[in-house]
């Protein structure tokens, strides 16, 4: 044999030489180009899906801005008590946002006042500097004033003027002529290297001018949110990977604003992403590099195929005429297992082999890839050592994969409403899966096959398509059908567990208008300010959906009904000052709400509703902009159908002259005033038995049906003939002065002033003794005709004050330009200003904005000792309140007087 096998090395020795060499060659070259395919595939993925995860931050950086804006919009002023609870929620919920700013625009004839107004904020060392530590000598300032989170490693920032750097200042400004967002790298004055500046302009006004020199002019400032790479890039797709080095770069315009392209890259991804506009490119740099165990794997492919090629070559050959069956058999069972092994090297899916002690014997490359473990370090490894399962949501360790599998496929059972995680080194990943045991040839057991499933990315498109089917587009708010699982839920926790709940049902009043004025855009725009208002006055962890159309609906968990109306108060009230402006438009904006409260003794979801919907009808049947709240016994309800019986009775009441005034007095709380007195007619409705009509429960049905004009018109008339009664009587002083109220009714009436003015003459009333008050909602509604009444009739002599000032969004706006002599301080920041320091902090504003407009204050509802002090320390001017004096009837002032003459 050995003769024949040494003729056989000299006839063909060196092809097989060379045969073999070139099958190690192969087999070198499929090893090291799959270790390059994975490491190939490992980058797209990681780079996949760091692109996905940083294009949707830069898309919640942009939302947070938009949203931000938006607030802004719809408050026309920015505060501390605004911008930092939702810049903190904006905080909390995106760790790659490091802080938010808010840039104030100011007239270099503004700064002193604006730093005086800081420093009484509390910022004592607060001053205006510019960013690069030069001044560019420009009449503007773009000035940090607002910060969150304000610490003392970035109080420094307080104060900076954005505009002293001249590259930064170009693409400020050409961001508010283009009304756009811009990202640009951090300026190295903020010591923040590796982070990003995202930036976006505010406006005066409810609408945004559409020329650019026009926006300039209406530039009011600026939010900025400062972005951290590091977290945006390197742990977009999750915890970093050591063994992927990739470089990812920001440009923009060909210009490099955060990150640095590798020198020896050899690859790079790239991708589009818009951010308001500004077309920007990612970019991934990676070099293909073999691991020093690649190569040892590449090596050993070589040897072990040449060392299996000269075994097989010499034991065929010695073999050939004996054993020629059998190695054709051994051949194909070589040939068999080839094909299992790729197979299983290219299914998607991780395969794990085990004996019958369930350690681990194989896994392909996506279990390996999935554990992180190469097969040699797991092989012998029991199975629970790296495949850990736990369910959830309740976090209990699932103690053997392969049983637990193996029972469910056995008994044909699949995992029902439980989820199945493993933990992984990324974190947790869901998985699915299925086991089966495996038998040798004579049917006795010899392992078991696991079969695990990533269905991550199943689950996170599973949850996408719940969220479109139980949210509204257009507000992003829950809609109706999921509203109502939830009110359903709250109602069974009510039954079994004997908690309170309360439903809100949120009507916009003369909303219509709106859409029929200006068109659907603008109902939408008004829509969405309204959702982002109401989801900043109730608490956190309650609910606010868009059931249709212009309503709303709040569900307020385990809440008790004193708190459930304060809060639907509240959110009244905040809907109540909230002005909505579409190109020169401006309306007011007021909702109609109804409340019932949800408990054990509460009927059917149906029944809920049903009842929360006539509470909101009983709301807006009383007038519109209130809160009702519904009770099975509720008289009001009951009484809305019959409304219109005050109709018939207002206007019997107007022509038998059935009304009388009463006066309170003004008093002034500081010495020097003029006038020295103040008296303030107010309308009462007496009745035979001897008690009083409320005015609240007659007067929203005079406004409803258009009859507090003939109201207003009787209150002059009456008044301005009384006063010289009350002049010659009293004895009153020379600079006594006697005030008037007017409805929105009455001052949009062209009539009203030759009518005030024919009475004036007719009772020789003079008319620097008259002052006549507008509520600000009125004011601000009819400014044009506001301002062209009082006008005229200041003229003559006649002051006017703006009552419920502070109540309104858009009061300071238009404060400067209404020609006013007095400021009445809504009572609800006066009431509770000793309680209540962001009451006291209005006051205060208030009181200061009145001292530069030269304007005397009047602050109503003083129904204390403590209240009164508080407002003579602040330096209001006069004082209105049952503490001071309560209202008393004209006829029994009249009749008391002459009582004391005639006993004197």
């Amino acid at each position: 044999m050995w003769l024949k096998v040494k003729a056989l090395l000299s006839r063909s020795g060196l092809l097989f030489c060379l045969l073999g060499l070139a099958l190690a060659g192969l087999a070198c070259w499929i090893s090291y180009e799959l270790q390059l395919g994975q490491q190939r595939n490992a980058y797209s993925r990681e780079i996949n899906s760091t692109f996905q995860a940083i294009g949707q931050r830069m898309a919640v950086t942009e939302a947070s801005l938009d949203a931000l804006v938006g607030l802004y919009q719809a408050s026309d002023d920015m505060d501390a008590a605004l911008f930092t609870p939702f810049s903190r929620r904006i905080l909390q919920e995106h760790v790659f946002l490091d802080s938010l700013e808010y840039l104030t625009y100011l007239g270099i004839d503004e700064k002193r006042q604006f730093v005086a107004e800081m420093h009484e904020a509390g910022f004592s060392q607060f001053e205006i500097r510019p960013l690069n530590g030069q001044s560019p000598g420009l009449d503007h300032f773009l000035v940090t004033s607002f910060l969150e989170p304000l610490k003392p490693s970035n109080a420094g920032l307080m104060g900076m003027d954005w505009l002293g750097d001249s590259e930064l200042r170009q693409v400020i400004f050409a961001a508010a002529r283009n009304n756009a967002s811009r990202l640009l790298p951090a300026p190295a004055a903020l010591g923040q290297p590796r982070h990003l500046v995202a930036i976006k302009p505010t406006y005066f006004g409810r609408s945004i001018e559409t020329g650019a020199a026009e926006r300039l002019e209406q530039f009011s400032g600026a939010f900025v949110i400062l972005l951290d790479w590091n977290k945006m890039s390197l742990d977009a797709g999750g915890e970093v990977n050591a063994a992927l080095p990739i470089d990812y770069t920001l440009r923009a315009d060909d210009r490099t604003l955060v990150g640095e392209t590798g020198p020896d890259a050899d690859t790079s991804l790239r991708q589009a992403i818009d951010f308001g506009g500004q077309g920007l490119e990612l970019v991934a740099s990676h070099s293909l590099r073999a691991s020093r165990s690649a190569l040892l794997n590449v090596a050993l492919a070589g040897m072990l195929t040449a060392f299996l090629y000269c075994v097989l070559l010499f034991e065929l050959r010695s073999r050939y005429s004996l054993k020629r069956e059998s190695d054709l058999a051994q051949s194909q069972l070589f040939k068999e297992r080839e094909r299992a092994e790729v197979t299983l090297r290219s299914i998607g899916d991780a395969v794990i082999t085990t004996e019958l002690d369930h350690c681990i014997n194989y896994m392909n490359p996506v279990a390996e890839e999935l554990l992180n473990c190469r097969l040699e370090d797991a092989r012998g490894r029991h199975i629970t050592e790296l495949v850990k399962l736990e369910f959830m949501p309740f976090g209990d360790e699932i103690s053997d994969p392969v049983e637990f599998y193996v029972d469910m496929t056995q008994s044909n059972l699949r995992q029902t409403g439980i989820d199945v995680v493993m933990r992984v080194k990324a974190g947790r990943i869901s998985v699915d899966g299925n086991a089966s045991p495996l038998f040798d040839s004579n049917g006795a057991p010899i392992g078991s096959l696991l079969v695990l499933r990533d269905v991550s990315l199943e689950q996170e498109l599973t949850a996408q398509l719940v969220y479109q089917a139980s949210h509204d587009s257009l507000t992003g708010l829950i809609n109706r059908a999921e509203f109502e699982n939830r009110v359903k839920d709250a109602l069974e926790t009510g039954r079994q567990r004997d908690n309170q709940h309360a439903l809100c049902y949120i009507d916009m009043d003369q909303f219509k208008l709106v859409n029929d004025t200006c068109g659907h855009i603008a109902g939408d725009e008004l829509l969405k300010q309204v959702a982002g208002l109401l989801q900043a006055q109730i608490p956190q962890n309650d609910v606010v959906a868009r059931l249709g159309g212009d309503e709303f609906g709040l569900l307020l968990e385990n809440c008790g009904p004193e708190l459930a109306e304060k809060i639907a108060g509240r959110v009244r009230e905040a809907l109540h000052d909230m002005h909505f402006k579409w190109d020169e438009k401006l309306f007011d904006v007021s909702a109609s709400i109804g409340l019932v409260m949800i408990n054990r003794m509460s009927g059917s979801l149906s029944d809920i509703l049903s009842a929360a919907d006539l509470a909101c009808y009983a709301a807006k049947d009383s007038g519109r902009d209130l809160v009702h709240v519904y009770r099975v016994d509720d008289e009001e309800i009951a009484q809305k159908y019959s409304q219109m019986q005050w109709l018939p009775r207002i206007k019997e009441a107007i022509k038998n002259d059935e009304f009388e005034l009463a006066v309170q007095d003004v008093v002034p709380i500081k010495s020097g005033l003029q006038p020295t007195a103040i008296s303030e007619f107010l309308l009462r409705w007496p009745q035979n038995e001897g008690g009083l009509i409320s005015p609240g429960l007659f007067i929203p049905t005079a406004e409803r049906y258009d009859l507090m004009r003939d109201l207003d018109w009787w209150v002059i008339n009456r008044a301005l003939a009384t006063i010289p009664q009350l002049e010659l009587q009293l004895a009153q002083p020379d600079d006594h002065m006697y005030t008037i109220n007017l409805s929105g009714q009455s001052v949009g009436d062209p009539q009203l002033a030759d009518y005030i003015i024919e009475k004036m003459n007719d009772y020789a009333v003079d008319p620097r003794i008259l002052c006549f008050e507008v509520t600000e909602t009125v004011a601000i509604a009819n400014f044009s005709v506001a301002i062209e009444f009082i006008s005229r009739l200041r003229e003559m002599g006649c002051r006017f004050a703006l009552d419920d000032f502070g109540s309104g969004l858009s009061s300071f706006g238009y404060l400067k330009r209404l020609p006013l002599d007095f400021l009445k301080i809504d009572g609800q920041f006066v009431r509770d200003m000793l309680n209540d320091p962001v009451d006291l902090a209005m006051v205060r504003t208030i009181y200061d904005v009145a001292r530069v407009l030269k304007l005397q204050t009047i602050a109503e509802w003083v129904e204390d000792q403590g209240t009164l002090e508080s407002l003579q320390s602040i330096g209001i001017d006069y004082a209105q309140g049952f503490h001071l004096a309560k209202p008393v009837m004209v006829s029994e002032l009249l009749d008391r007087e002459n009582r004391r003459i005639a006993q004197a």
